[in-house]
């Protein structure tokens, strides 16, 4: 069809759930202190290092921890 326009639509979330952002983002951007650490592709740029920095936080703690909650609340 000639003479259409593609329309590309964005959105902007704030997630501190990096699973939840993983699930609704391509394309992701982590801040420090108001700062862009690291932009692009979630699955390119993620790293246990990154996130552990940018959060502060034993990130295999924090997913344990996660996995106990969400198992706890799905059995109920």
């Amino acid at each position: 069809m000639t003479g259409q326009k593609h329309i590309t639509k964005q959105m902007i979330g704030v997630f501190h759930d990096t699973r939840l952002a993983l699930s609704l983002s391509r394309e992701v951007l982590f801040l420090k202190s108001g700062k862009i650490v690291q932009k692009g592709d979630f699955l390119e740029i993620a790293s246990k290092i990154l996130l552990e920095e940018v959060f502060e936080i034993d990130m295999v703690a924090y997913f344990q921890e996660q996995d106990t909650i969400w198992s706890s609340i799905v059995e109920n």
